[in-house]
């Protein structure tokens, strides 16, 4: 921000919206399918419907995660996500149990 001298303020920066400097980054957050609905092929259909429509919107990096050794973690890695990396104990189920949590990216559009 300059002051009226034509001076940058340091540590501020100019009033409105803050830049957004990862537009090419998206995050799919938890698609989830019932337990009764699960082996149709309806969550690979949730999965790439959501790729087409970050790549639409001009993403070209997804991210998301899930628990370690679940059936989302396989699939995800089915559809030609890679994992890169595990964090031990980062969930707690309701009853308490930790659980593992997988993190994967993909390269779309």
């Amino acid at each position: 921000m300059r002051e009226r001298s034509g001076r940058r303020r340091r540590g501020r920066r100019p009033p409105g919206p803050a830049p957004r400097r990862a537009a090419h980054r998206a995050e799919v957050v938890k698609p989830m399918v019932a337990p009764s609905a699960r082996g149709r092929g309806l969550g690979r259909r949730l999965l790439e419907a959501a790729e087409r429509y970050a790549a639409e919107a001009g993403a070209t990096l997804l991210l998301l995660d899930t628990e370690t050794g679940s059936a989302a973690d396989r699939l995800y890695a089915s559809a030609g996500w890679t994992g890169y990396g595990v964090v031990p104990d980062h969930t707690a189920e309701p009853g308490g149990a930790l659980r593992d949590c997988t993190f994967f990216y993909k390269r779309i559009g």
